[in-house]
């Protein structure tokens, strides 16, 4: 009837006075029946049953999974050391540039006509220190000549021997000085002889006057041959003092220009070198070969002193790159640890191979001390080769232990109790508590050293 009923359609006040209708009939027909009510049977508690498992034998592998990123393995972030305005953008996003290259700079025409200035200064200062150095190289090679002219001069005069005219002339003026006294010795005997004739002492006399004339000739001699020798040894002691002079000379040419017109080629270059620094502070320069990454900034845009604006890397060496910051299982990592790495969007790809590089340091109370905080994974292939690309995302899977053939259960199968671990073995009916002793630990298995043997059927919990 309440089928009939709701084949037709109704509002919802027909409906109801149609079930509150049929009820009443219901209970009337109850009222005059001489039969008791049938009772609602109970229904059978279904008593829940526990999965069960069996003991196995075969691997147990406890290892790390985590979920790093394709990265460059060399990249730099770029930021001028002046703040200014932009003045020149030379490359965009995604832009091949080569080390060197110039990809911003900043308005500092003050500064290029600066070092333009500068530049010249030092050109003309290096134009006179070439010029003095090529006058000084004339300057000594007529100061060598000099020198050499002077030694020889000296060695001439001291060749010469002036004393040996002196000892002639003085043999001269001793023989004259007896011949002097000779003859004053006759002409005095002559006059003393009574029977000298006049003629006679007057020859003596004469004698006499020449050999005084004699000694006069012969005294001069002397003394000028004495003369000539003082004058030879001051000619010596002059000729070794021109060789001392142009010695003096030679030594001061050779020790080149003068020192303050090197200063001053010298201060200009520290000039020139300062701007330069400076104005490079003002340029974006590509530290290698590599792309464009990331830019953020456009002409005449205002940009400040070391922040960054732009990002150059490497795409062509690529490794895997992953921030472990609390995790606890990282501290088993050790660097050149192999890895396997899955593709995390393709599934079914087939896994790469890959061994931890770098781990960033931690000090003794687990705080990470590198600026790098990430850990990075060496490719086993390069990346052009095994086709991946900046940013995909990889499953990292890092084996820690291993035991093969051993006997092993799921974790669910495993209970623990103040520290003791067991399992429920069930016999038939029966079901009996063995405690166990387990080793390796891994995601889905762990081992069982001691207390199961194999095909035993464990209750879970």
């Amino acid at each position: 009837m309440i089928s009939r009923v709701f084949r037709r359609p109704l509002s919802w006040i027909a409906l109801l006075a149609t079930v509150i209708s049929t009820l009443m009939s219901g209970c009337s027909s109850t009222l005059t029946s001489t039969e008791g009510p049938t009772p609602t049977p109970l229904p059978t508690p279904v008593v829940p049953t526990k999965p069960t498992y069996t003991v196995q034998r075969g691997d147990v592998v406890r290892e790390i999974e985590f979920v790093g990123h394709i990265a460059p393995i060399v990249d730099q972030t770029l930021f001028f050391r002046m703040s200014g305005h932009v003045r020149q953008l030379n490359v965009k996003f995604g832009s091949v540039v080569t080390a060197g290259q110039v990809l911003a700079d900043l308005e500092m025409s003050d500064l290029e006509n600066q070092l333009a200035q500068s530049r010249t200064a030092l050109k003309t200062s290096e134009l006179q220190l070439a010029t003095a150095q090529q006058a000084i190289t004339d300057t000594l090679t007529e100061a060598q000549i000099a020198l050499d002219t002077a030694r020889l001069r000296f060695a001439q005069a001291a060749a010469e021997d002036a004393s040996a005219a002196v000892t002639i002339t003085q043999v001269s003026l001793i023989r004259a000085q007896g011949a002097v006294a000779d003859a004053a010795q006759e002409y005095k005997e002559a006059l003393e002889r009574s029977w000298e004739r006049e003629e006679g002492r007057k020859a003596y006399a004469r004698a006499l006057d020449e050999a005084r004339h004699n000694l006069t000739i012969a005294q001069a001699q002397y003394d000028q041959a004495v003369a000539n020798r003082n004058a030879h040894d001051y000619a010596v002691q002059i000729f070794a003092q021109d060789v001392k002079l142009a010695r003096l000379r030679v030594n001061k040419l050779e020790r080149g220009v003068d020192p303050q017109v090197v200063q001053a080629v010298e201060m200009a270059r520290l000039t020139v070198k300062r701007l330069e620094d400076q104005l490079a502070d003002t340029q974006l320069v590509a530290p290698f070969d590599g792309q464009v990454t990331s830019v953020g900034i456009a002409a005449g845009d205002a940009v400040e002193a070391f922040k960054p604006v732009m990002v150059v890397a490497d795409l062509q060496r690529l490794e895997v790159s992953a921030d472990l910051t609390g995790m606890a299982d990282a501290t088993y990592l050790s660097e050149s640890m192999p890895v396997v790495l899955e593709f995390y969007y393709q599934p079914g790809k087939e896994p790469l191979k890959g061994v931890i590089r770098h781990l960033p340091k931690q000090t003794a109370g687990g705080n990470v001390e590198d600026k790098d905080r990430t850990t990075r994974i060496s490719l086993e292939k390069p990346a052009a080769e095994i086709g991946v690309v900046q940013d995909n995302a990889m499953r990292v899977k890092v084996v820690l232990e291993r035991k093969d053939n051993v006997l092993w259960l799921p974790p669910q199968a495993i209970r623990t109790f103040e520290g003791r671990k067991f399992v429920v073995v069930q016999d038939g009916q029966a079901l009996r508590r063995v405690d166990v002793k387990v080793g390796v630990t891994g995601k889905d298995r762990v081992e069982i050293i001691e207390g199961l043997t194999e095909g035993q059927v464990v209750q879970a919990q």
